[in-house]
């Protein structure tokens, strides 16, 4: 029924010609799972700090702070651009590590330290710190010029529902 209201549609709320683009889908749903496999543990580990680690809210907050070394915002360490970004090379070993991080977490969370699961969350933050822009880029550039700005709200939605 959505693709049917979308094709009826005299000027639609998203062109199907933005979700039919390779480049733009698979952009916007790599920026959901990774805000999605991020926003995660902000909810979880906040939760996993005070009830198991003992942490108390205030504690549990400052915890999750070194999370945004990699991800926040456009001066985020992650989120450098150009050859001195050793994530955009999947070639590079340095590439690997932010995943490395994460299968790390999901397989011995319970054994780690506070300080051990504090770096490899901000470890794991740098994979989604050079995603982030890479793929706005990227679905920029895909679409149509009279689509851009619906490109890039489709994008920005589809994060926040991956993120939910």
């Amino acid at each position: 029924m959505f693709a049917w209201r979308l094709r009826s549609a005299e000027e639609p709320f998203i062109p199907l010609s933005v979700l039919s683009d390779a480049v733009a889908r698979n952009a916007a749903l790599s920026g959901a799972f990774g805000l999605g496999g991020l926003g995660r543990p902000f909810r979880g580990h906040a939760v996993y700090f005070e009830g198991r680690l003992g942490l108390s809210a205030d504690g549990s907050g400052l915890a999750l702070i070194p999370m945004m070394v990699g991800t926040g915002g456009r001066h985020a360490v992650g989120a450098v651009d150009g050859a001195s970004c050793p994530l955009q090379d999947a070639r590079d070993d340095r590439a690997r590590r932010p995943g490395a991080a994460a299968l790390i977490l999901a397989w011995r969370l319970v054994d780690l330290s506070l300080w051990s699961l504090i770096a490899l969350l901000t470890l794991a933050s740098f994979g989604v710190g050079t995603m982030l822009p890479i793929s706005t880029v990227c679905v920029q550039n895909s679409v149509e010029i009279r689509n851009l700005g619906s490109a890039t709200a489709v994008m920005q939605f589809v994060r926040q529902i991956g993120c939910a």
